[in-house]
C-alpha cells in the first residue's frame, strides 16, 4: 500500500452520489457503488457478505398532474369538493400519500371506503405494489440481522492496556496468563482485512504485533495511532472471484416437517438428548422456531433439521422415515444439511459449530460414521478462529457468551471420544484453551428482568446443569489418559521423566483422579437405581458409565497376553485386568437398570456397552482356560445383558 493513501485528515474531494443503489444500500440508506465495483457488486454488500440485488423498486417522485386523484368521498354523490367550501387542492392526494390518506379513511370508523371503479382498480395495483415492495425489505432486513446477531459475540484482538504492558523483568508467568488477545480495541478494528475483524488472533500473530506497535505510538508519540482515512478497496476487501458461490444461489430450500411434527420431534430432542449433551439454549432456540427464523436463515435453518434428524430416532411417527426400515429416521431431514462450506470466507458463527455437534450426533448412530472423526476437529478449528476457546474478559455472564461456552465443550467432548474409540489423536489439548466452565446456573434462570437476578441459581433447587460440569471432568481425565498412555510417540522430556515405572505412576495418577471424582460428584447425581428424580436418574446412568467406561481405557492396555507366564507378566497387570472386568460388569448392570425402569434407549453410552462386552468375552475365554467355570456362568450373563441392550438401540441405530 502507498503511503499517499494513508492521512491524518479526510479527502477534500465531493463524493458523487450514484445513481441504481442495491437494495442494502437503501435499506441502510449509506452510498453504494455498486455501479463503479466490479461485476456490480457494491463494497457494502462484500463486507456484509450479501448478495448485491437490485430488487426493491425505487420510490418515484409524484408527477406534477396526478394520475388519479383521491378526494374526499365523504361528499354526497354528484357534489364537488368545492361545493362544501374545501379547495379541490386541500382534498387531492398523489402518490405514495394519496395510498396512505386512502388507507386512513377505509380504516377510519365508519369506513370511508371509494365507489369509483377505476380509483378502486388503481388502489388495488397500488396496494399490491406496496406489498411487494415491503416484502422485499423485509427480506433484506432479516438476512441483515440474521448475519449481524450471529456475529455480534465474535471476538477480536486488541491493543495491550498500559496497565499490562510488558517490562523488562516481567514474570513468565504473566505472559502465560495475558488475556490482550481477547480484549477489543477501536485501533485494531480499522486495521481488519475483509471478515477478520470477527476472527480471533492470538498473542503470537502478526495482528497482535501491529497492535502492540499502535499501542508504543500512542505512547510515545500521542494520537490514537495509524489513520486510516482511506482505504482501497483492491487490497481491504474480499474479492468477488476469490469467493465460492454462495450456498444460497444453487442450494434448493429446506424441507421441514409440518408444525406439529416439528414441535414433537424438537421436544423430543430437548428432552432425551440435550439434557444429556447441552449445546442448545432452548428458550432462545424456540423464540426463534416461532418467529420462522429458520425458515428464512439457512445456518438456523440447518440447526432446526439436525434437532428434528435427532428427534425422528425416539419417536414411531411414520412421517420421519424414508421407508419401512427403522434406520432412515430423520435421514429426510439430516441429507439436506451441508456442514461443511464451500467457502471459509466468512467466520463461524454459532449456528456453524451447534450444526458440527449435532451431525455428529445423528451420524453416530449410522454406517457411515466417518464424519464424526473429521466434524469434530474442523469444528474446534473453527471456534478457534473466532476465539470461541479462550476466556472471555466480561465479568459477569451472558446468554451469548453461555451458547458459544456449550458449544465448544460439546465438540470437545465428542472430540475425545471420537479419538478415543478411534485410536486417534486428539484435535487439542489443555494447553490450548482456557475457557470457562459452564455456568452452574439452569436454563429457566438465565433471564429476568432484574438484571442482578439473571444466572442466579435458587438455592433450595438443586442444579440439572451440573451433570454437564461433571461431565466434562470426567472427559477432562479420559483425555489425559489418551494423551498419555496411548501416546504414539513419547516426547524426549517425558521419556527422561519417565524412569522404570513411569506406566504405573500414571495409572496412579489416573485412578487418583477418578477416586477425587467419584468422592466429590453431588449427591442428587449419586447412583441410585430407585432414584425418583427421571432426569438425575438419566444423568447419574451417563456418568457412571462415563466413568467405568473410563477405568476400562485405563487399564486395558496391561491385560496380560495369554502366551505370557505369570513370572513374564509385571505386577501392574494383575489388578488391571480385575479392574477392567469389575468395571465392566458394573458398567453393564448400571445400563441395564436404565433399560428395565422402561427408559428411552441413552445413545451416548452405545459404545461404553460395547466395551464392557468385549472385556466380559475376553474374561469368559480366560476362565475358560483355567477352569473357573462359576465365573464363566456370571460373566455370560452379563454378556447377554449388554447383547439385550444393543438390540434395543438397534432399532434405530445402525451402529449397535
Amino acid at each position: 500500500m502507498s503511503t499517499e493513501n494513508f492521512s491524518d485528515s479526510p479527502v477534500a474531494t465531493k463524493k458523487r452520489r450514484l445513481r441504481g443503489a442495491c437494495d442494502l444500500c437503501k435499506l441502510k440508506k449509506t452510498r453504494c457503488d455498486s455501479a463503479k465495483m466490479p461485476n456490480n457488486i457494491c463494497s457494502n454488500c462484500i463486507a456484509y457478505n450479501e448478495q448485491c440485488t437490485h430488487d426493491m423498486l425505487a420510490v418515484k417522485k409524484p408527477p406534477k398532474k396526478p394520475t388519479f386523484n383521491f378526494v374526499n368521498y365523504s361528499l354526497p354523490s354528484g357534489s364537488s369538493p368545492s361545493d362544501s367550501g374545501q379547495s379541490p387542492e386541500a382534498s387531492v392526494y398523489t402518490g405514495k400519500e394519496a395510498l396512505n390518506a386512502q388507507i386512513s379513511q377505509i380504516l377510519s370508523s365508519p369506513p370511508l371506503l371509494p365507489t369509483d371503479p377505476a380509483i378502486i382498480q388503481q388502489l388495488l395495483i397500488d396496494l399490491a405494489q406496496r406489498v411487494r415492495d415491503l416484502d422485499a425489505e423485509l427480506a433484506v432486513c432479516r438476512q441483515v440481522l440474521a448475519r449481524e446477531t450471529a456475529g455480534e459475540v465474535s471476538i477480536s484482538p486488541g491493543v495491550i492496556p498500559a496497565a499490562t504492558a510488558p517490562t523488562v523483568d516481567e514474570n513468565i508467568s504473566a505472559v502465560v496468563e495475558d488475556k490482550s488477545d481477547v480484549v477489543l480495541t477501536d485501533s485494531l478494528k480499522r486495521l481488519t482485512v475483509g471478515q477478520s475483524r470477527h476472527r480471533h488472533y492470538g498473542k503470537s500473530s502478526a495482528i497482535m504485533l501491529m497492535s502492540f506497535a499502535l499501542h508504543v505510538k500512542k505512547e510515545m508519540m500521542g494520537g490514537d495511532g495509524l489513520a486510516l482515512s482511506v482505504k482501497r478497496g483492491e487490497f481491504w476487501n474480499d474479492q468477488p472471484w476469490q469467493k465460492a458461490l454462495h450456498e444460497d444461489d444453487y442450494l434448493p430450500p429446506y424441507s421441514f416437517p409440518d408444525d406439529d411434527l416439528m414441535r414433537q420431534l424438537l421436544n423430543l430432542y430437548f428432552e432425551e438428548d440435550n439434557d444429556l449433551i447441552c449445546l442448545i439454549y432452548r428458550p432462545t432456540f424456540e423464540r426463534k422456531v416461532a418467529q420462522g427464523l429458520h425458515e428464512y436463515d439457512r445456518a438456523f435453518g440447518a440447526v432446526v433439521l439436525a434437532c428434528c434428524a435427532i428427534g425422528s430416532r425416539y419417536t414411531n411417527d411414520p412421517r420421519v422415515f424414508l421407508n419401512a426400515n427403522g434406520h432412515t429416521a430423520g435421514w429426510k431431514y439430516f441429507r439436506q444439511i451441508r456442514p461443511l462450506p464451500t467457502s471459509f470466507t466468512a467466520p463461524a458463527t454459532l449456528y456453524d459449530l451447534q450444526v458440527y455437534a449435532l451431525s455428529i450426533l445423528y451420524a453416530n448412530g449410522t454406517t457411515t460414521p466417518e464424519s464424526s472423526w473429521v466434524l469434530p476437529g474442523f469444528g474446534i478449528r473453527m471456534a478457534q478462529a473466532v476465539g470461541g476457546h479462550r476466556k472471555k474478559p466480561s465479568m459477569r455472564p451472558t446468554i451469548e457468551d453461555e451458547e458459544w461456552k456449550r458449544a465448544f465443550w460439546c465438540l470437545w467432548a465428542i472430540d475425545i471420544i471420537s479419538a478415543v474409540t478411534t485410536g486417534r489423536p486428539l484435535a487439542t489439548t489443555a494447553d490450548d484453551y482456557d475457557v470457562e466452565l459452564p455456568v452452574l446456573c439452569d436454563d429457566e434462570y438465565w433471564e429476568n428482568p432484574n438484571p442482578q437476578l439473571r444466572f442466579i441459581q435458587p438455592p433450595e433447587i438443586q442444579p440439572k446443569s451440573a451433570y454437564w460440569v461433571q461431565y466434562i471432568s470426567l472427559f477432562e481425565i479420559l483425555a489425559f489418559a489418551h494423551r498419555t498412555i496411548y501416546a504414539v510417540k513419547r516426547s524426549k522430556l517425558a521419556s527422561e521423566l519417565a524412569g522404570p515405572n513411569w506406566d504405573k505412576k500414571v495409572i496412579v495418577a489416573i485412578d487418583s483422579s477418578l477416586n477425587r471424582w467419584v468422592d466429590n460428584i453431588p449427591s442428587f447425581l449419586r447412583w441410585n437405581p430407585h432414584h425418583p428424580n427421571t432426569l438425575f436418574f438419566r444423568q447419574s446412568m451417563t456418568l457412571y458409565a462415563l466413568y467405568y467406561f473410563i477405568q476400562i481405557q485405563v487399564h486395558r492396555p496391561f491385560i496380560w497376553n495369554v502366551g505370557q507366564s505369570p513370572s513374564e507378566v509385571p505386577s501392574v497387570y494383575f489388578p488391571s485386568l480385575a479392574i477392567c472386568v469389575n468395571a465392566a460388569r458394573a458398567l453393564c448392570h448400571v445400563v441395564d437398570i436404565y433399560q428395565k425402569r422402561g427408559m428411552r434407549p441413552a445413545f451416548v453410552v452405545q459404545i461404553m456397552v460395547f466395551y464392557s462386552g468385549i472385556v466380559l468375552v475376553i474374561n469368559i475365554w480366560r476362565n475358560k482356560c483355567s477352569g473357573t467355570q462359576e465365573q464363566v456362568e456370571k460373566d455370560l450373563d452379563n454378556v447377554q445383558r449388554c447383547l439385550s441392550i444393543l438390540a434395543a438401540h438397534e432399532t434405530r441405530s445402525a451402529a449397535s
